[in-house]
């Protein structure tokens, strides 16, 4: 599209309705770790109304264009950068990755500390674009309680174990080390990492899991540097 003259690209995201697969299973392997939403129209609401929200506070996130109530339809920006899912892999040897995950924590503390939890906090929903990570997927994203803001601590950390466990576990461990540093260096509450390290928030991965690497996740976790 044209504005000011200028072309931007976007994105034209459609909400499935609840018979949706990807959202019927994570119905299921969610529970009891968090409560998905799986209305289309919630979740239209809920990315227009926080997009707006974490805009409101300085955060990046992409502009809303327009929005198709009875098709349930958005349109907003496309964001150019890296998901940091791609890069994730160089945190054991790269300052720079190791900065932005860092940075990633200091984000979820300032997004949780505003009363706020994202509900899919998968490294693919996060766009680094000039050293700044921005959000791109904020259809789960609601007002949270301690249990929600776990949840976004955990769903980060074990699904990247389930990608990255057998290539390279360390990878997971190092991550979820700087993750929580950079989380309390933001200011989080020690309280939501503790929470995560809770058995409810790892049974929707047991047996896809190896069970030391759970343990070393939740080590990592509550001894935090």
């Amino acid at each position: 599209i044209k504005t000011d003259t200028r072309e931007h690209y976007v994105i034209v995201k459609r909400f499935a309705s609840f018979t949706s697969t990807k959202w019927l299973a994570a119905s299921i392997f969610g529970i009891p770790a968090t409560h998905i939403v799986m209305n289309p129209g919630q979740r239209l609401v809920n990315e227009y109304e926080f997009s707006l929200i974490l805009k409101n506070l300085g955060l990046c996130v992409p502009k809303i264009y327009a929005v198709v109530l009875d098709s349930y339809m958005l349109m907003k920006e496309y964001m150019e950068g890296k998901p940091l899912s791609k890069i994730v892999d160089d945190i054991i040897k790269d300052n720079y990755v190791r900065s932005i995950v860092f940075k990633l924590g200091t984000l979820l503390a300032r997004i949780h500390n505003n009363g706020i939890a994202l509900g899919d906090s998968r490294l693919e929903n996060f766009i680094v674009k000039d050293n700044e990570i921005c959000i791109v997927d904020l259809e789960q994203a609601r007002y949270g309680n301690i249990k929600d803001k776990a949840w976004d601590i955990a769903e980060i950390i074990y699904f990247l174990a389930l990608e990255k466990q057998f290539k390279n576990p360390s990878i997971v461990i190092e991550c979820a080390k700087i993750l929580a540093s950079g989380y309390v260096s933001g200011g989080g509450d020690l309280s939501i990492l503790k929470e995560a390290t809770k058995p409810r928030y790892l049974a929707p991965f047991i047996g896809f899991i190896n069970p030391q690497l759970a343990k070393n996740i939740s080590n990592a976790l509550r001894f935090v540097e």
